[in-house]
């Protein structure tokens, strides 16, 4: 589990790095919004094609049954933890 600190600190680093921005709510003061900055989004657009790459390095050494084995039990890991997502 992750506290609330660890959390606070993590998008404070995030923020000093322009990744994200904090928005308060108008209505209630106690609610702050976090979300991508222009230039955090970027940095994520260009992560993504690494970290498919990562997968497929990853994944590499299975053969297609042992993968469909993999994908059903984080599947079933998943649904025990509540994760109602769409099947594919």
């Amino acid at each position: 589990m992750v506290t609330s600190g660890a959390i606070t600190a993590r998008i404070d680093r995030m923020e000093s790095k322009s990744l994200v921005e904090r928005i308060r709510d108008d209505v209630d003061r106690r609610s702050v919004r976090v979300r991508l900055t222009a230039h955090g989004n970027d940095v994520v657009n260009d992560l993504i094609g690494e970290h498919v790459a990562n997968e497929e390095r990853l994944l590499a050494g299975l053969n297609r049954p042992e993968l469909d084995r993999l994908s059903d039990s984080l599947r079933a890991l998943l649904e025990s933890l509540g994760d109602r997502g769409v099947r594919l």
